[in-house]
């Protein structure tokens, strides 16, 4: 009976050992920017929400030009008329983890708050797609200060 309840007592640990392992090894989630839509679909349902999101992803980005142009355009997305009177969360992410404005986190932090909101996501890229809960912009190091913007609509 006794080495019964040892061997039931191992096989517990083991699986706990394995469901703890499995959390602490994998990455951060990925980023669900929901499905696509057109920029007038976007734009309405950014004009309803009362909190935004702007990331600005630099993981990967090696070149110095490039990781300057996506940390601007964040900067001039803060800076739009659009977004005026929403709360607004600032966010990048890098290698080694997430900085927010109230201090930096690790990856999981920025990917379940953006996962919860309307983002404006900032990557490296030459394209710009719309989607339910996110505009993803691609920029590089031709990047033109001021051309990330949202302006006032109505």
């Amino acid at each position: 009976m006794m080495d019964k309840m040892k061997i039931g007592a191992t096989i517990v640990l083991l699986i706990a050992a394995v469901v703890l392992a499995y959390f602490l090894l994998s990455g951060p989630g990925e980023f669900n920017p929901g499905t696509e839509v057109n920029q007038e679909t976007f734009t309405h349902i950014l004009q309803e929400a009362n909190e935004v999101n702007i990331l600005m992803d630099i993981r990967n980005v090696d070149d110095s030009n490039d990781r300057w142009a996506i940390l601007q355009c964040g900067v001039d997305f803060a800076g739009s008329s659009g977004l005026a009177g929403k709360k607004i969360r600032y966010l990048s992410m890098d290698d080694t983890g997430c900085v927010a404005e109230d201090g930096k986190y690790d990856l999981n932090y920025c990917m379940n708050t953006i996962n919860n909101g309307v983002t404006l996501y900032v990557q490296k890229g030459n394209e710009t797609t719309f989607h339910s809960k996110a505009m993803v912009v691609g920029v590089q190091h031709d990047y033109i200060i001021g051309l990330c913007n949202i302006a006032k609509v109505g």
